[in-house]
């Protein structure tokens, strides 16, 4: 950020965190693997036949449990616009791929960086079924010879890593591993974006109609909007601790549900944009209005303060943003159509 600036400082930064993380996570692999006594057959084995009766080993869910967040059906429809608005809506990925030299590129970019997804979450899945036999298969970790059992946990599914790093790693490595924990919930270029959207799309407009300023007016007020949102993030790191603790979800579920809803708003507004000629400044606002406040009806928290129907906090957020992004599709409908332009007339 310092010595190189700009774009060239986001993108290089943010391959630095990706390699710790990536490389700290094969270690934790590698140091699992070396404290299972098991073979791997056994704990192949021991993951496709557990004793609740279930297979760890199983990818693909055709169940209709509405409950499910990653069943086929969920991935299908609510993952998909969710992936659909982080790849096309989302500010952060959007300065990335206006960065590509052509529109193919970025079409390069973004198929790319989703096939590389695949073995970084192949790996996380790999450390939480390893994580599953140290901590709750004793029968994989009684020793040849003796019947004591290696270790147990009692506590909350989503501090078993940390704890397996805190408790079972040496020191040096735990720290190793510890930064790219740290470095994967990293939010520099996120910030960024943000920033750049609050002064650039809310505050400039504002302030040059009072006239016009220097370049490195708007610069400080780049940098006073990263002190104001970083305060903000962290009022709501404060809030989601409470808000995840309330609903009991785990935390990549958790994680991906507060992302619906900003996006049921902004992908109805994009369907409407995308596939009709209707939509207005007065319905696109009351759209985004509208899905946040659908998504919001829909939680735990206000289900039960409200009394309403208990069905509503048991749907999974892919079936949320669903109901959502459709609200908010109907709200933007209400807007006055567009007056489509005249075709221009052909040269004679």
């Amino acid at each position: 950020f310092t010595f190189i600036g700009g774009l060239n400082a986001i993108i290089w930064s943010d391959l630095v965190q990706v390699a710790i993380y990536v490389t700290a996570a094969l270690t934790v692999v590698v140091f699992l693997l070396m404290k299972i006594p098991a073979s791997g057959v056994e704990i192949w084995q021991g993951l496709a036949h557990t004793p609740e009766g279930t297979n760890k080993l199983q990818l693909i869910d055709f169940s209709l449990d509405f409950s499910a967040p990653f069943s086929f059906w969920a991935l299908i429809t609510g993952v998909a616009i969710l992936n659909a608005c982080n790849f096309g809506l989302d500010q952060d990925t959007s300065q990335r791929l206006l960065a590509c030299k052509d529109a193919k590129q970025g079409n390069q970019a973004m198929f790319v960086s989703v096939f590389a997804t695949i073995p970084v979450v192949l790996i996380f899945m790999t450390i939480g079924s390893l994580l599953y036999v140290f901590y709750q298969r004793p029968d994989l970790m009684i020793q040849e010879g003796s019947q004591e059992v290696m270790t147990k946990f009692d506590g909350q599914d989503i501090t078993v890593f940390m704890t397996f790093i805190l408790t079972q790693m040496p020191p040096g490595l735990r720290g190793f591993v510890t930064v790219g924990v740290i470095a994967a919930a990293a939010v520099n270029s996120g910030l960024i974006s943000m920033s750049s959207v609050l002064v650039q799309d809310f505050y400039r407009p504002w302030r040059d109609k009072r006239g016009p300023k220097p370049e490195a007016h708007y610069v400080r007020a780049g940098q006073l909007g990263m002190v104001v949102l970083g305060l903000a993030l962290f009022a709501m790191s404060i809030l989601c601790f409470y808000w995840q603790q309330y609903t009991d979800t785990p935390l990549l579920t958790f994680v991906l549900s507060v992302m619906t809803f900003a996006y049921s708003g902004l992908s109805g507004v994009y369907i409407t944009a995308v596939f009709t000629k209707r939509g207005s400044t007065a319905s696109v606002i009351a759209a985004l209005i509208a899905g946040f406040i659908t998504i919001l009806l829909q939680q735990a928290y206000i289900v039960d303060y409200f009394g309403l129907p208990p069905a509503w906090k048991s749907l999974a957020f892919p079936w949320q943003l669903c109901i959502g992004t459709t609200v908010a599709f109907l709200v933007c409908q209400l807007g006055q159509t567009k007056k489509s332009e005249p075709a221009p007339s052909a040269a004679v």
